[in-house]
């Protein structure tokens, strides 16, 4: 939890307020002049497959967690085999026509993800990279909380392609490069 002077011109000037959180309730004298809290909120498991087939309700898989989408992908082309034989007499490839990523921006191994790639640590500019969202995944509002100098808004824009890159690459890597077990990819 941060409190941010408004306007905000360095990430320096976000003080850590965490520490002043005792049941829910913030007790802390706020500086002379405008100010604004943030804080984020993290959900696992936040969101359930919309009109799935018979059986494919629950969750939206993580799409980067190569675990859990290796452990899909088994799943399912083993249940087709034990019905139909060898997948390869009869497909050449699958084709994914929703992967409903609506919000989807992280896993488990993110963090040390961005770092090793980036080499730099996104945790204290997430909250200032973030949308307000809809539902589904439509942005609220873009301009939200503190108004930022021209350095630091860019400072933050360099973050938010950072994320977005980093997103990107592992999605790639975790789920359009993975193939079942003993499958072998055409990528």
């Amino acid at each position: 939890m941060l409190l941010v002077p408004d306007p905000i011109n360095d990430l320096s000037e976000a003080q850590d307020i965490s520490h002043m959180v005792k049941d829910g309730v913030i007790n802390m004298v706020v500086p002379e002049g405008n100010w604004q809290v943030y804080y984020m909120v993290k959900y696992n498991s936040f969101a359930s497959v919309i009109n799935g087939a018979p059986g494919a309700a629950g969750p939206i898989l993580d799409h980067m967690n190569a675990a859990a989408v290796r452990k899909y992908l088994d799943h399912m082309s083993d249940a087709l085999e034990a019905r139909f034989g060898p997948l390869s007499n009869y497909l050449r490839a699958f084709f994914v026509d929703s992967m409903e990523l609506e919000g989807a921006n992280w896993t488990g191994d993110f963090a040390e993800e961005f770092k090793r790639r980036r080499g730099y640590d996104i945790l204290p500019w997430l909250p200032f990279t973030m949308f307000k969202l809809r539902r589904l995944g439509e942005v609220e509002n873009f301009n939200y909380g503190s108004a930022k100098g021209p350095k630091f808004q860019d400072q933050v824009n360099r973050a938010r392609y950072d994320f977005e890159l980093t997103k990107a690459e592992l999605l790639e890597e975790r789920f359009f490069k993975c193939t079942p077990s003993g499958a072998t990819s055409t990528a």
